[in-house]
């Protein structure tokens, strides 16, 4: 006969009934804006700057602003910046002397 789902966590319950138990449930990062590092939800670099470091236990990410003729147009977790090689018209892009 195939066990229920929760049968194990059920039967602990019952084997310890002087204990306490609790189950903690760790909502999932918002992918748009975090990323899951070592077991905890950490935020990505916002537009226009890229990753130095990732978060650690202690710390939250490093960014930094992208350099001149370069850009990062979404939340991200990349190590650098995107070439620009082209200032497209219209896409409210500015260049920096």
């Amino acid at each position: 006969m195939p066990l229920v789902p929760g049968f194990w966590l059920l039967l602990l319950c019952f084997l310890l009934p002087d204990k306490q138990l609790s189950l903690q449930i760790t909502p999932p990062c918002d992918s748009g804006q975090h990323y899951e590092y070592s077991g905890r939800c950490c935020t990505k670099c916002e537009p226009g700057k890229y990753m130095v470091a990732k978060c650690t236990a202690t710390s939250e990410t490093i960014c930094q602003p992208c350099g001149s003729s370069e850009y990062m147009d979404v939340w991200n977790e990349e190590d650098k910046c995107f070439l620009h090689k082209i200032c497209d018209r219209g896409k409210s892009l500015l260049l920096k002397y």
